[in-house]
């Protein structure tokens, strides 16, 4: 049997589909996507240190960022009783037939360790970063359009820029637990100008 050929037939057992993380080189690493979107890496039978035996683990989901490229949630971000949730793995005898690999991951993997629930979580959490970055970028470009400034949007960062002379807002929220709101900071006020300000903002 190929490699090819059991790496189709553990994901078929496992109700997903596979495909080799290089076209030509198909005795590589194998990514496997199950039915609810969970995608596993499937490595290490080349390796020396894992001889004869495969390594599951998760191949997690990302986000676009607002200046381009993507970001990887994995279970290190996510915080649980306190502390970061770890990202777990197992390894399984190559010798074993794709049926048995399949349900020793289902079991040991998805089930006890927790991979499919973890991975769901990493998932949720891309989602809320993306709302999240939608509504900032919304909010920003509104602000920014009714007062004369410049926005500036990146990953977990978001300022209106009115120049040197005036100062910037930076706006927070949205990532924690903390309501979404601006933070002002200006530059080279006069006294006279400040207290108009102030007196603006309490009114």
């Amino acid at each position: 049997m190929t490699r090819s050929e059991k790496f189709h037939l553990i994901a078929g057992f496992l109700g997903g589909t596979a495909r080799p993380n290089d076209a030509e080189r198909p005795d590589g690493y194998w990514h496997i996507t199950l039915a609810d979107g969970v995608k596993l890496c499937a490595s290490g039978f080349d390796r020396y240190t894992l001889a004869g035996r495969i390594e599951f683990s998760g191949s997690y989901p990302s986000y676009v960022k607002p200046e381009g490229g993507r970001t990887i949630v994995t279970p290190g971000d996510i915080y649980e009783n306190g502390a970061r949730l770890s990202s777990p793995s197992i390894t399984v005898a190559d010798s074993k037939t794709p049926e048995q690999i399949a349900k020793d991951v289902e079991r040991r993997l998805l089930g006890t360790l927790r991979l499919r629930e973890i991975w769901h979580k990493c998932k949720a959490r891309c989602e809320h970063y993306t709302v999240q970055q939608d509504i900032t970028r919304a909010t920003v470009g509104r602000v920014a359009a009714a007062t004369g400034g410049k926005p500036n949007v990146r990953d977990s960062f978001a300022r209106i820029e009115w120049g040197y002379e005036i100062g910037h807002a930076d706006y927070r929220g949205g990532y924690a637990d903390e309501p979404e709101h601006f933070k002002v900071e200006l530059d080279n006020v006069t006294e006279a100008k400040l207290v108009e300000i102030i007196k603006v903002l309490r009114g």
